[in-house]
């Protein structure tokens, strides 16, 4: 599956993110996640450490396309 192929640079990234991002409240995001997906913590953690830095580039590319010049 594609999250274990992502690399260990990749996933400590996607922590930082996440670190970063949520601070007190990751724990309750991941089991909130993985309870509604139906999926196991462990796993749910490394998909959104992969994902967190995918998200963050989409978003800074389309705010890009939004400001004012």
């Amino acid at each position: 599956m594609f999250v274990g192929c992502a690399g260990d640079t990749v996933k400590q990234n996607g922590a930082g993110v996440l670190r970063h991002i949520l601070g007190s409240k990751q724990k309750g995001v991941e089991g909130v996640i993985g309870h509604k997906a139906v999926l196991d913590s462990g796993f749910t953690v490394n998909i959104l450490k992969v994902t967190a830095p995918i998200l963050i580039d989409f978003l800074v590319k389309t705010g890009e396309k939004f400001r004012e010049p």
